[in-house]
């Protein structure tokens, strides 16, 4: 056997041509395994900590839709400090819309000289069990207030800005687990070998 069948070379060693085959080995090396989702679904879960609680139900990203129960009690201090720690565009629209929100329920509370009780939401899978929908809101109203109305669109808004943000989420990173970078840097953490022609080679 020839001395040079023996030696092995890391990613950045190879040649160009080499290094496409050795990222089509490493995407089925590396290819995403079931339950993926999981650190998502802990991003998830530590958003909706910030109002009350939320757990992720399922998903379809495919289909579009996102199934989650949530059960939140929107205060300026909690969206406040969730405006200081997510900086993403997206998520900045959200909590500003949330902040808005809870905006217009307490000037609407003092216009009509009712208690503040505080503006609460429950979310939860809908009844085919592919979405989420608003199913209950502790808005403390009268019936006659028009801003019932206003407030109930504006929560049914907030799920479904929730919903697109969090569905993005998933697809950012489903698409970078899926993506060359992250192939490379999984071959580089494992200290994965190649031959020549880019071929995986096991110890």
């Amino acid at each position: 056997m020839n001395e040079l069948d023996n030696l092995t070379y890391t990613y950045d060693e190879l040649s160009d041509v080499a290094k496409c085959r050795a990222i089509e080995k490493l995407l089925m090396r590396f290819e995403p395994d079931h339950g993926w989702w999981d650190t998502v679904y802990e991003s998830i879960s530590e958003f909706g900590s910030n109002l009350g609680s939320i757990q992720v139900r399922g998903f379809d990203s495919n289909g579009g839709w996102i199934a989650w129960d949530g059960h939140f009690r929107f205060t300026a201090k909690a969206l406040d400090q969730m405006a200081q720690n997510y900086g993403g565009e997206k998520e900045q629209e959200v909590i500003t819309y949330m902040q808005e929100t809870l905006a217009l329920y307490r000037l609407s509370k003092q216009a009509l000289g009712l208690e503040d009780n505080g503006l609460w939401a429950d979310y939860g899978m809908d009844s085919r069990n592919q979405g989420t929908t608003l199913d209950y809101s502790v808005l403390h109203y009268t019936e006659d207030s028009p801003l019932s109305d206003e407030l109930y669109i504006r929560l049914v808004k907030i799920k479904e800005d929730m919903c697109e943000m969090f569905l993005k989420w998933l697809g950012d990173e489903y698409d970078y687990i899926t993506s060359d970078e992250y192939a490379i840097e999984m071959g580089e953490c494992n200290d994965v070998r190649f031959d020549e022609e880019g071929n995986i080679v096991d110890d």
